[in-house]
């Protein structure tokens, strides 16, 4: 192949060296290349002088091994085939500028392999004698459309870095658009949030200082502008000197991983915050039951032991008030720790609620469609419980409702509770209602769900909360 590529600065006239045209100095260069090899005059129009053929001179035998061309030299190419009308500028580039080419094509006359066509001018620019060289590249051709379909069949984006990390310099596969030019020293702004540049900066000098692989899970910009998660590692390439010359790595799309420990993690923090939320019921309860209960019924029975003959109006109220205090701190504790949940369940719960709250003034309905397996986690029990009993209070304090429904009912995924009155309604928007309605909000919020409220002045009130359950 040297002999070729040195000889076009020789002149072909010039007698006695080795860029004579001669078939007789080739033949023995030519039989001796393993790979198919021809010399080709570019045929002009006389009158236009544009390229209008190219017409074969000389074949080595590799070249008519393998050929499906029959009988070729002498002939020109359009008779012989249409496919190598594409070459003929490129022909003609090299033989007008004495510059060699070369490029990358299935070719059909040669078994249909892959070729790297090397185009090597044979003399002086403007003789218009060019000699081209084939070399099968068809293995490695192979090799890439594997790897292709490697890249368009799993999410993982492949990418390969210049040894300092400072250009990236390819990028295939997964949901990053390469919509910048590479090599592209630009990458790190184009990919990372920079919130996440220093912590990704500072793994890669570590890698580098160490020359072992960079392993690291961080935020990503992804296609379509959002944000994502990536795992990405990439490993150096290293020369034989043992100096790195390259990193080769890949980058897997964890988002949806993210999110559902991001999901897994507040649900945690839900499930501690109500657990802390009901050991401060437990211990409000006791106060109440064993510290001011028994207080307050000491305290009526030395109102009680007193003469009755000495019993006076203002005495009477005071015992009066004390029972009446002992009742309420009874109805406060047992609402701050409910034993009928613990003891009877949800259900059962859930209908005292509207028992305890019924009366002449305010009638209710309890409709319940519950599952009984798998049973409700009981901190999802106590939350649904407490958003029960805060509802059905404010329908009993303020609504002025003379009917009122409470439908708890297990739905595929969901927990839905609906509460409803036929009583005054009230303004959503008003700033007395604001405060509670938020409060609402995001105690449901804290497990998952959504609220949705539908009320107006004189119209009454619904509102339904769906709470997701794991299946």
């Amino acid at each position: 192949m040297a002999a070729f590529t040195d000889i076009h600065s020789v002149p072909l006239d010039q007698p006695g060296t080795p860029a004579s045209f001669s078939p007789d100095n080739y033949r023995t260069i030519l039989h001796q290349l393993p790979q198919p090899f021809c010399l080709v005059e570019v045929l002009r129009d006389t009158i236009t002088g544009q390229v209008r053929d190219c017409r074969l001179r000389e074949i080595n035998p590799a070249f008519a091994r393998q050929t499906t061309l029959a009988n070729p030299v002498g002939r020109q190419l359009r008779e012989l085939t249409a496919d190598e009308a594409t070459w003929h500028w490129l022909v003609e580039e090299v033989a007008r500028t004495g510059q060699a080419a070369s490029f990358e094509q299935q070719v059909p006359h040669l078994s249909g392999h892959w070729h790297e066509v090397q185009v090597l001018p044979t003399g002086p620019a403007g003789t218009y004698w060019v000699a081209l060289l084939f070399t099968d590249i068809t293995a490695r051709k192979h090799s890439e459309e594997l790897f292709r379909l490697f890249v368009t069949a799993t999410s993982d984006t492949l990418y390969r870095m210049s040894p300092d990390w400072q250009q990236m310099l390819t990028l295939e596969g997964g949901r990053f658009s390469n919509d910048m030019p590479l090599p592209s020293s630009t990458w790190l702004t184009r990919y990372v949030p920079a919130a996440d540049q220093p912590t990704v900066l500072a793994t890669v000098e570590a890698a580098i200082a160490a020359a072992k692989p960079f392993v690291l899970e961080h935020r990503v910009i992804r296609d379509d502008g959002s944000v994502g998660w990536t795992a990405s590692s990439a490993v150096p390439v290293l020369d034989e000197r043992g100096r790195i010359s390259e990193w080769f790595g890949a980058a897997s799309d964890i988002t949806a991983r993210k999110q559902a420990e991001a999901v897994a993690e507040r649900h945690t923090l839900q499930q501690q915050l109500l657990e802390a939320q009901e050991q401060e019921r437990r211990r409000i309860s006791e106060s109440l039951h064993n510290g001011l209960g028994q207080l307050l019924y000491a305290a009526k029975l030395h109102l009680d032991g007193l003469p009755a003959d000495d019993a006076r109006p203002a005495q009477r109220e005071a015992a009066r008030l004390l029972t009446a205090a002992i009742k309420q701190t009874r109805t406060l504790s047992h609402e701050l720790t409910p034993i009928v949940l613990e003891e009877f369940g949800l259900a059962e719960a859930l209908r005292t609620i509207c028992s305890d709250l019924a009366g002449a003034a305010l009638r209710w309905k309890c409709h319940l469609v519950l599952d009984e397996a798998p049973a409700l986690p009981l901190p999802l029990q106590l939350a649904v419980y407490r958003l029960a009993q805060e509802l059905t209070q404010n329908v009993a304090k303020h609504a002025q409702a003379r009917h009122a429904t409470l439908e708890v009912e297990s739905l595929p995924g969901w927990l839905v509770l609906r509460v409803e009155d036929d009583g005054q309604g009230f303004d959503p928007a008003a700033p007395a209602s604001g405060i509670g309605l938020r409060t609402l909000h995001n105690r449901v919020a804290l497990l998952g769900g959504t609220v949705h409220l539908i009320t107006e002045p004189g119209r009454g009130t619904e509102c339904q909360i769906r709470i997701p359950v794991a299946a």
